[in-house]
């Protein structure tokens, strides 16, 4: 059996020994997994209640995806098994100890991770993430990647993601309360939390002896759920005139941000600051097509 690795992050390898998988194994790995792991907990189809999400699957033929990402309805294994929302994490990870798999917990992602046999490649195991979602549309929205093997996008769905998530963090951010030389001691700000949805959210930058912080603390207790809803983040953002699928790929988010007509217009060098900062925080290179 192969074992976890000692030190377990969120994101990335969980376990010694996985490999990659081929987009030529992808479907039948993933119709195995939900004969043998997903059906048994009630759910009811690929496409249905249970989605490929990330990559895989969607890339040319001779390229590997590092692992299989797959959502899975939490509501229908509820009402499958007579659970409460609230104790499906913890029951899909028992149910998979019971299977035989060794399990890897990530709870920041609704995510339970296993190493799974390939299809047709004997001994070579990959990982597979198990992330449970209440709000599949949502979900897919959020990590489902472009066919790339069908030249949807140059770019992976991180790009859209870390632009729109810049776009919702500068839209209508407001200073609540500032100093006297006008220095922000309170700022409100929406804020997009991938496995939740959109938050309005308030920071405070005061600090216990009376100064200012550098990097804001937020104010639990002023954290408002605003929307789970894909056409209404891109209504409320963009405009009634976009749809979720005019975003689906971060050229036509981009499109949309840097030369269209749309909410956030005014907020155009703010936004392409704001995600240079993202980018360049995670490591990642600049796209072509911004011109900096």
């Amino acid at each position: 059996m192969l074992k976890l690795k000692s030190l377990i992050r969120e994101g990335g390898n969980l376990f010694d020994g996985t490999v990659g998988i081929k987009q030529t194994r992808v479907k039948e790995t993933m119709e195995d997994i939900f004969r043998k792991v997903l059906k048994p907990m009630g759910l009811q189809g690929i496409d249905t209640d249970v989605f490929v999400l990330g990559s895989a699957g969607k890339k040319s033929a001779n390229e590997l995806s590092g692992d299989l990402d797959i959502g899975i309805s939490a509501d229908q294994i509820a009402s499958a098994n007579g659970l409460k929302l609230s104790e499906v994490y913890n029951w899909v990870d028992s149910k998979l100890n019971s299977m035989g798999h060794e399990t890897a917990k990530v709870p920041g992602f609704s995510q339970v991770s296993i190493a799974y046999p390939i299809k047709g490649e004997k001994g070579k195991y990959v990982q597979v993430d198990f992330m449970m979602s209440n709000n599949l549309e949502w979900t897919k929205f959020a990590y489902i990647d472009p066919d790339f093997s069908k030249s949807e996008s140059k770019y992976k769905l991180v790009y859209r993601n870390l632009l729109l998530a810049a776009c919702v963090s500068i839209f209508d951010m407001k200073v609540l309360k500032q100093t006297k030389d006008k220095i922000p001691v309170e700022v409100r700000k929406y804020a997009l939390r991938w496995n939740d949805g959109v938050y309005s959210t308030v920071k405070s930058f005061a600090s216990k002896t009376g100064g200012i912080l550098k990097i804001g603390k937020l104010l639990k207790d002023k954290d408002v759920f605003v929307t789970q809803t894909p056409e209404e983040l891109v209504d409320m953002f963009l405009g009634s005139q976009y749809t979720p699928n005019d975003i689906r790929t971060f050229e036509g988010l981009y499109d949309i941000v840097f030369s269209q007509e749309s909410n956030i217009k005014r907020y155009r060098n703010l936004i392409k600051q704001k995600f240079i900062e993202s980018l360049t925080k995670s490591k990642l290179p600049i796209p072509e097509l911004l011109e900096l």
